[in-house]
C-alpha cells in the first residue's frame, strides 16, 4: 500500500539465447529441467540480502557461512570473491569456468556450495547460480546475496516487489530474509555522526586510488544506519570482543527497541549459527510488508510494550518492596469540542493490527531496559500540527544548524554509558568524565548567557526578570526533556497540508519530515487497494465514531509518532507535543476554510462500506 514509489530495478526482455551472454536476457528453464524429477513442483529457492557498512564483518560471515559442514547448499553473490579468501582445500577442482567463461568470477566448493562476484545487474547474478545449478543437478537450499555498503534495503524491497511480475528470475528464487550485520564497536561513533555518506566513503566502499568510483548517496550516515537497522529480519552486533559486556547490552537494548520484530545475535568473527544466516524470519517478515507497514509495526510493538510497563506499575503499586516504573500518561484523542479521554489501545493488543503475525517481547521490562532507563511510547492525537509551533519544537531536538548547514547542538546518545564505561575502563571512563564535565560546563556557560540577557533587562522591573527567568528556565527544561529522546518516527497531519501525510523521523542528529502521499481519507476509493488485508489495515487507522459506529470526518489523518529514548519523561513529551496542535478555536477555524472533501466508514456493516461524503456536507 506504500504511496511513494522508486525507480523500478532495469529489467528487459530476451531478444535471443545469445543475448543472455552479455548478462541482459534471461534463459528459460523448464520444470523437468531442475533437479527434482520431472512433474514434481519446483520450490522457490528463498534470498536474503545482508546489509551493512564497509567494515561490519558482511564478508567475513559468509566465508563461514560457505565453509559449512552442515550439508547446507548455499549460493552466495559477494561484492569481490577474491576477498572473501576460501580455504583452498574446500575448493571443488572441477570448476565450471574450465568450460564457461560465463563462470570465470565463479568458486564452487566440494559441500556443493558456489560463490559469485555480483555483476552489474543483480538479477543476472541470481539467475547465474540458478544456471549453475541446473547444469551440476543440485538445488540450493538458499542463495545469499551481500549488498554494497551504500545499499538501502528498503528500495531493494521495493524493487524487488515491483519487479516480481516483471522478471523470469521469481520463477525460481523468493525474497524472503533481510539481514542486517553492525559493527557494535563503532555504533556509537556512527550514531551521533554529523556527516553524511560522501564524507566517509571508507564506510562504503574499498580504497580507490584511481579516484574513478564516485558514491552515489548524500544520506546522513545515521540516517542510512537505522534504517539498515529497522529494515531486517536478523540484527547481527558484531565485533562484540572489542566492546565492554555492559556496553554490548545497552546496544543490544537499543537495537531492539528500533527494530522489535528482529531476532538480535550477538557475536565476534562473524561467527553465528549457520540457522541464523540461512534461517527465515519468524512470522511475516520485512520483505512481504511496506513503509507503511513498518510504522504501523513500530507502533504495535510500543503499545504492546507500554501495557506491560503498565501492568509492571500497578503491580509495583500494589508490592511496596518492589521497584517502582514512571505511569504512562493516557492517550488523548480530540474532537471540535476539545480535548477528552479516549479509551484504551493498549488493551487491544495484537487484534489491533491484521498485519502483524509475529511474537513481540515487551523488552522495556527487562533488566537492561529497567538499568539504562530505555523506554518507547506511541503519541497518538486526532489533530493536526499548526506548523510554526511545530517548527520550534524540532528545534529543541539535537539538530540545529549553523549558516553553512553544519549541526551545532553537543548531543550525545547517553550519559549513563559513559557512568557505566567508568566502572569498568578506568582509562575510559576518564574520557568520558572529561567529557561529560566539558558538556556540563557548556550547559552553565548557556545558562549564565542566558541569566546575563535576563539581567539587562531588569530595568523593565523586577517582574518582567522574574518572568524572563522562567522563561529561561522552561526552554531549558523543554530542551533537555527532547534531548532524552534518541529516535522517533511516525506519521504526522499538518494543517496548512491536509490532504497530505508526512513521515517524522529523528535519529541521532538527523531529522526529516516528509511527504509520503495522500491520506487514504483524500484518496479516491477507485484507487484504493481491492485485497481483504489491506483493505482492512486502512480502515483500522480511520478514527471511529462511538455514537454511530462510523467514522469521524477526518478519516485516517492522526499524529502517530513513536518515540524511542533514555530516562524520557513521556508525560512532558506529550505536553510539548500537544502544545503545537490547533487551538480549539483554530479547529473551528480550520473546519471552515479546508472544508476537505472526505471519506466515510460504515464499521456497521460487514465488511464496512465507504461511503463519500461532498465538501459542502462534510463541514455543515
Amino acid at each position: 500500500t506504500g504511496r511513494v514509489r522508486t525507480a523500478s530495478m532495469r529489467t528487459r526482455a530476451p531478444e535471443n539465447d545469445e543475448d543472455y551472454n552479455d548478462g541482459g536476457a534471461y534463459p528459460e528453464f523448464h520444470v523437468d529441467q531442475y533437479p527434482y524429477g520431472i512433474g514434481r513442483p519446483m520450490p522457490l529457492v528463498p534470498l536474503t540480502f545482508i546489509c551493512g557498512f564497509l567494515g561490519s564483518g558482511k564478508t567475513t560471515m559468509l566465508k563461514h557461512v560457505l565453509e559449512n559442514q552442515e550439508g547446507k547448499r548455499v549460493g552466495v553473490i559477494v561484492n569481490d570473491v577474491a576477498e572473501v579468501n576460501i580455504d583452498a582445500k574446500l575448493i571443488s577442482k572441477k570448476q565450471m569456468s574450465d568450460e564457461d567463461e560465463t563462470y570465470s568470477d565463479t568458486v564452487e566448493l566440494e559441500n556443493g556450495c558456489a560463490c559469485c562476484t555480483a555483476g552489474g545487474d543483480l538479477m543476472d547474478s541470481i539467475l547465474k547460480l540458478i544456471r549453475l545449478s541446473i547444469r551440476r543437478e543440485i538445488s540450493y537450499d538458499r542463495i545469499v546475496v551481500e549488498m554494497s555498503g551504500v545499499s538501502e534495503p528498503k528500495n531493494l524491497r521495493e524493487e524487488f516487489l515491483e519487479a516480481q511480475d516483471a522478471h523470469q528470475v521469481f520463477k525460481y528464487v523468493e525474497l524472503q530474509t533481510m539481514l542486517t550485520v553492525v559493527d557494535a564497536s563503532h555504533f556509537l561513533e556512527l550514531y551521533i555522526s554529523k556527516e553524511d555518506i560522501q564524507q566517509r566513503p571508507e564506510l562504503v566502499m574499498k580504497n580507490d586510488p584511481s579516484g574513478e568510483q564516485h558514491i552515489d548517496s548524500t544520506r546522513r550516515i545515521v540516517d542510512l544506519l537505522v534504517e539498515m537497522i529497522e529494515c531486517a529480519d536478523f540484527l547481527i552486533l558484531n565485533k562484540c570482543d572489542r566492546v565492554s559486556s555492559s556496553r554490548m547490552e545497552n546496544l543490544s537494548e537499543i537495537v531492539s527497541n528500533f527494530n522489535p520484530t528482529a531476532s538480535v545475535v550477538t557475536c565476534s568473527w562473524g561467527k553465528v549459527p549457520l540457522d541464523v544466516v540461512l534461517g527465515a524470519p519468524k512470522g511475516k517478515g520485512v520483505c512481504k510488508v511496506d513503509d507503511e507497514d513498518d510504522i504501523r509495526r513500530a507502533v504495535k510493538a510500543a503499545r504492546q510494550a507500554q501495557g506491560s510497563r503498565k501492568q509492571q506499575t500497578k503491580r509495583a503499586r500494589e508490592d511496596t518492596s518492589a521497584e517502582t516504573f514512571p505511569s504512562p500518561f493516557g492517550h488523548v484523542s480530540f474532537n471540535q469540542k476539545g480535548p477528552e479521554a479516549a479509551p484504551s489501545q493498549v488493551e487491544q493488543g495484537a487484534a489491533q493490527d491484521p498485519n502483524f503475525s509475529g511474537k513481540l517481547k515487551p523488552r522495556q521490562q527487562t533488566s537492561v531496559a529497567k538499568r539504562f532507563g530505555i523506554s518507547t511510547f506511541v503519541y497518538s492525537r486526532r489533530r493536526p500540527f499548526h506548523p510554526q509551533r511545530l517548527m520550534e519544537l524540532i528545534k529543541l531536538l539535537p539538530v540545529k544548524v549553523d549558516s553553512e548547514g553544519n549541526v551545532v547542538d553537543n548531543w550525545k546518545l547517553t550519559d549513563s554509558l559513559i557512568k557505566d564505561e567508568m566502572e569498568e575502563d578506568p582509562k575510559e571512563g576518564a574520557e568520558g568524565a572529561q567529557a561529560a564535565e566539558g558538556a556540563a560546563a557548556d550547559e552553565e556557560a548557556g545558562a549564565a548567557g542566558a541569566a546575563g540577557a535576563a539581567a539587562a533587562g531588569a530595568a523593565a522591573g523586577e517582574q518582567a526578570d522574574a518572568d524572563a527567568s522562567a522563561k529561561t528556565a522552561e526552554a531549558a527544561d523543554a530542551k533537555k526533556t527532547m534531548h532524552s529522546i534518541i529516535r522517533s518516527k511516525g506519521f504526522v497531519w499538518l494543517a496548512n497540508l491536509p490532504q497530505n501525510i508526512h513521515y517524522w523521523s529523528h535519529a541521532g542528529h538527523y531529522f526529516s519530515l516528509e511527504g509520503l502521499g495522500n491520506w487514504w481519507v483524500a484518496t479516491n476509493p477507485a484507487e484504493w487497494p481491492r485485497n481483504r488485508e489491506e483493505l482492512d489495515k486502512i480502515l483500522a487507522d480511520f478514527e471511529r465514531v462511538p455514537e454511530n459506529l462510523g467514522s469521524g470526518r477526518f478519516g485516517d489523518r492522526r499524529q502517530e509518532i513513536v518515540f524511542i529514548g533514555i530516562d524520557m519523561d513521556q508525560e512532558a513529551i506529550e505536553a510539548l507535543m500537544d502544545g503545537c496542535l490547533l487551538t480549539d478555536d483554530e479547529m473551528k477555524i480550520y473546519i471552515q476554510r479546508i472544508r476537505p472533501d472526505s471519506i466515510v466508514v460504515d464499521f456497521t456493516t460487514t465488511p464496512p462500506r465507504l461511503l463519500r461524503v461532498a465538501a459542502a456536507q462534510s463541514s455543515s
